[in-house]
């Protein structure tokens, strides 16, 4: 399977949220970043065919064939930012009805519900009604719902919002499980999720797709042009953050440690991050 866009835009009347977006993604997991309102949950709502476009193509590529539209009919799954049911309606209920809407087999209709709920934890809770949910279950339980009929493409927004740290670790062992034979897209504002399970990077910045590549090609870009300065007082860090670029900050031994620009570091070579390379990138441009 594979995806194929092609200068994607997308407007609401002057404001472009999506603009001239390319890429490519086959098989595997993409973490994608970008701040609030960079135009991420807008990308993922055309790729599921939930909003038109308003130029551009999204096209759907399977052994060699462009699909056409009506082969494209339960080939993704997509949990969405915001994940809502009837209230009164059961855990059980809900999967099935989404099953129904969906046109998977009726006759392993139940068997893979009852699957699904138990991959995600919720099998025992699912007489309950949705309105007595936890806000964690209702993530797995929308996790759950994406994946019936186990569709070739995945695309979930924020999943591991409200839950626990134990559940996050096994919902991004699920994915990761999930992407050795199908495409994920996986949007989050922890990114520590996307460094752990993922190898394919997709930043998206003010609705232009600025970096598609191998997070280690990026981590190796930001090692290049990123150092650390050592502050031993929250009152000596705070007059430096006043007056220069820090791109991120953290406490380490009783010092607070800034990633910042090489030329202006103590420290030269250090263990570039993630998340300092992600600074680094939507960064870029700006006086550093």
């Amino acid at each position: 399977m594979e995806i194929v866009i092609k200068n994607l835009d997308k407007k609401y009347g002057k404001n472009k949220v999506i603009d001239s977006v390319n890429c490519t993604m086959h098989k595997g997991i993409y973490g994608v970043l970008g701040r609030n309102g960079a135009g991420k949950t807008t990308l993922f709502r055309m790729i599921a065919g939930l909003i038109e476009k308003t130029s551009g193509e999204i096209l759907f590529k399977e052994n060699g064939n462009y699909l056409k539209d009506r082969e494209i009919d339960g080939l993704i799954g997509y949990l969405p930012q915001e994940f809502g049911m009837y209230p009164d309606f059961t855990v059980s209920e809900i999967m099935e009805e989404i099953s129904i809407l969906r046109n998977t087999i009726k006759l392993n209709r139940k068997d893979e519900i009852n699957s699904l709920l138990e991959k995600v934890n919720l099998l025992e809770c699912k007489n309950k009604k949705y309105k007595e949910l936890s806000g964690g279950m209702k993530r797995r339980l929308g996790l759950a719902q994406a994946m019936l009929g186990t569709p070739k493409i995945l695309i979930v927004d924020e999943p591991t919002a409200g839950v626990d740290p134990k559940e996050r670790i096994y919902i991004r062992k699920l994915l990761s499980e999930y992407a050795k034979e199908n495409i994920v897209m996986l949007s989050t504002h922890l990114v520590e999720d996307i460094e752990h399970i993922c190898e394919e990077l997709l930043i998206i910045e003010q609705g232009k797709l600025i970096y598609q590549g191998k997070i280690d090609d990026l981590l190796l870009k930001a090692s290049n042009n990123l150092g650390i300065r050592e502050f031993c007082t929250l009152d000596e860090f705070q007059e430096y953050y006043c007056n220069n670029n820090v791109l991120t900050f953290r406490r380490e031994c009783n010092k607070i440690i800034a990633t910042v620009p090489k030329i202006k570091a103590d420290i030269k070579e250090f263990n570039v991050d993630l998340e300092d390379a992600y600074m680094w990138k939507i960064s870029e441009g700006e006086n550093l």
